[in-house]
C-alpha cells in the first residue's frame, strides 16, 4: 500500500494519521520514539586463534596445556576468563550485536582493549577485532554497538590473560 502525497495530519490527541489509496492508518508519536528494545546489544560469538577456528568444547590434549577456561557459554565458542600460553598471543573476536529486526548490515560495532587504548577503534559494520603480537598480561576486550538511528548499545566486557614466555617469568630471572 502507497501512501499519498499530502495525506499526514497531527490530531490534537499527538496522533498522526496518514492516508494510502486504500486506508487510513494512525499511530501515536510517542510509539515514533526511538525504541530501546531495537538498540543492539554486542555479545561474543566466536573467537579465533592465528585465524584458525578452534573447538573449546573439544580441546585436543595440546592445545588443553595452552588454554585454560572456567566454561563456555551455551549456543557461543568462545572460552569464560580463557589463560592463554605466550604463543597464543593472535586473537580475533567475531562479535554478533543481535536486536530484532535490524539487519547486521546496519549494526555498528566499535571495540578496544582497554588496557592497550584508551580509544575505541572506528565504528564498522564487520563485528570482527584482530588483534596480532598481543603482550603478556591481563586484558578486557570491550565491545559496543548501535545501528545509525541509536544511542550506543551496553558495553560487552571480555577479560582474557596471555601468560609471558618462560623466559621473562620472575623464576627464570
Amino acid at each position: 500500500t502507497d501512501f499519498e502525497f499530502n495525506s499526514v495530519y497531527c490530531d490534537k490527541g499527538n496522533n498522526l494519521w496518514w492516508g494510502t489509496n486504500k486506508v487510513l492508518v494512525n499511530k501515536p508519536v510517542r510509539k515514533l520514539t526511538n525504541n530501546k528494545a531495537h538498540i543492539p546489544q554486542v555479545s561474543l560469538e566466536s573467537l579465533y586463534i592465528h585465524e584458525q577456528f578452534i573447538d573449546f568444547r573439544h580441546l585436543s590434549d595440546s592445545l588443553q596445556r595452552d588454554i585454560r577456561f572456567d566454561s563456555i557459554p551455551s549456543f557461543t565458542n568462545y572460552p569464560v576468563k580463557p589463560v592463554f600460553s605466550s604463543h597464543f598471543n593472535h586473537l580475533t573476536f567475531y562479535f554478533n550485536g543481535g536486536a530484532d529486526g535490524i539487519a547486521t548490515d546496519e549494526v555498528y560495532y566499535t571495540y578496544r582493549i582497554k588496557e592497550l587504548s584508551k580509544q575505541w577503534s572506528k565504528p564498522n559494520v564487520d563485528g570482527v577485532a584482530n588483534y596480532r603480537n598481543l603482550p603478556s598480561g591481563k586484558f578486557t576486550l570491550e565491545a559496543k554497538a548501535r545501528t545509525k538511528s541509536q544511542p550506543w548499545g551496553k558495553t560487552f566486557i571480555y577479560s582474557f590473560t596471555i601468560y609471558p614466555p618462560w623466559w621473562q617469568t620472575w623464576w627464570f630471572k
